[in-house]
């Protein structure tokens, strides 16, 4: 089964924790501009920068990642 990149959880969650864009590129220590240019898919995140901002924005597990970052291909 493939997946595809869809943050609408993950940023729909950030927002209702109170974290700007400026916030989570800090916490991913890139430019704000880079971390918008990955949610726009220019730039893929790693899986260190996935598996951060699930740890600190999120608070979730690992096994709670897919949910927030990843859509089905269909």
């Amino acid at each position: 089964m493939l997946y595809k990149f869809n943050y609408e959880r993950f940023l729909d969650a950030a927002c209702r924790n109170g974290f700007t864009s400026v916030d989570i590129a800090g916490i991913l220590r890139i430019s704000e501009k880079s971390y918008l240019m990955k949610l726009c898919s220019y730039e893929e995140f790693t899986m260190d920068e996935i598996s951060k901002r699930a740890e600190t924005v999120l608070e979730v597990s690992p096994e709670d990642i897919p949910e927030y970052f990843f859509r089905k291909a269909v």
